[in-house]
């Protein structure tokens, strides 16, 4: 199936299990940083901390917010090098952080991901 991101076009025809697992990873990633904002709304409203203890949470939950979009964007690398190095592409580093945006990446990388679902199809009788 060929995939265009921008001026360039991609013909992928596999995506392997490493991928799909990796995808796993990225979304439990994503749902770990979706959680914080709520984190930051408990210590906000927990009257039993004191303001130092506060500002020490937050501080802990900026640090893991770094952590978890640093993590977030190794696995979506990690994904994409392995999608287009399987399908007899070289990546180009330059290329993908100067010429893409994130949307662009996430695109891509999950249209390759769901390129071979089976849709609901009927069953015959």
């Amino acid at each position: 199936m060929d995939f265009n991101v921008r001026e360039q076009k991609f013909k992928i025809t596999f995506v392997n299990n490493y991928c799909r697992e990796r995808y796993q990873d990225l979304l439990d990633s994503v749902d770990d940083l979706a959680d914080l904002p709520g984190e930051i709304d408990d210590i906000s409203n927990d009257k039993s901390l004191l303001d130092k203890e506060k500002i020490a949470k937050y501080k802990d939950i900026k640090k893991s917010k770094r952590e978890l979009v640093k993590a977030t964007v190794e696995i979506r690398k990690d994904i994409l090098v392995e999608i287009l190095e399987t399908n007899n592409y070289k990546y180009d580093s330059t290329w993908w952080l100067r010429k893409t945006s994130a949307d662009d990446i996430n695109t891509f990388v999950l249209d390759c991901l769901q390129k071979d679902l089976k849709g609901n199809s009927s069953k015959k009788k």
